[in-house]
């Protein structure tokens, strides 16, 4: 288990390094995320609840707005929560702040993000389907998916089948993406390659501790 940090994607531009090497990187802008809540889930493992991003008192419902009241912090757009050892939850105080600071360069990161939506698609730009013949007698059916079936047995479509539908717009994790600069007067990280999602779309930093 490890901290997770609420931030948003700024843009790609690109790194080099001292050996004049160029890499394409991501900017992302960490929030201040600050400690809300901290309970005990069984024997092992502690809940924190994390938020971020400062948002006005009519922006939230008045529940919300009311639990950040009785715990003395400002009101956040965002939360989240996740699971810390017992034997560390001392680390997480309600009130307390996590920021940049607590990725290091070399680092390697879970991002969390909602890929880019890309509307309604066909098997061939969906799932990479191969188109059928321009000539020939083909006539208006060169991006069909062709079947999706049997015959009477089994007489249904299994569930799962690659066909038409809503491409992209879903939640996806890219593992152990390499931090190559933080810039902590700016509450930035600098990530190698790409990451999902939008500039401006909000994602999540989680510190994996698995090395490539």
């Amino acid at each position: 288990m490890g901290i997770m940090l609420i931030a948003y994607k700024c843009g790609m531009t690109r790194f080099f390094t001292q050996a004049g090497l160029s890499i394409p990187v991501t900017i992302v802008k960490v929030y201040s995320n600050y400690v809300v809540g901290l309970r005990p889930i069984n024997d092992d493992f502690c809940l924190v609840k994390l938020s971020a991003g400062i948002v006005k008192k009519n922006k939230l419902k008045k529940s919300v707005s009311g639990f950040y009241k009785s715990i003395g912090v400002s009101d956040f757009k965002y939360m989240l929560e996740f699971k810390v050892k017992k034997s560390k939850s001392s680390d997480y105080v309600i009130g307390s702040k996590f920021s940049v600071s607590t990725l290091n360069i070399s680092d390697k990161v879970n991002v969390i993000g909602t890929s880019k939506g890309k509307g309604f698609s066909g098997v061939i730009k969906r799932h990479n389907f191969s188109a059928q013949r321009a000539t020939h007698g083909n006539s208006l059916s060169h991006r069909a998916p062709g079947s999706i079936g049997q015959c009477q047995t089994p007489g249904k479509v299994f569930k799962g089948k690659k066909m038409s539908g809503q491409m992209g717009n879903s939640r996806v994790t890219v593992s152990n993406v390499e931090v190559l600069g933080i810039y902590n007067d700016l509450e930035a990280v600098v990530l190698k390659g790409s990451i999902p999602g939008a500039p401006g779309n909000k994602i999540i930093l989680k510190k994996s501790f698995h090395k490539i």
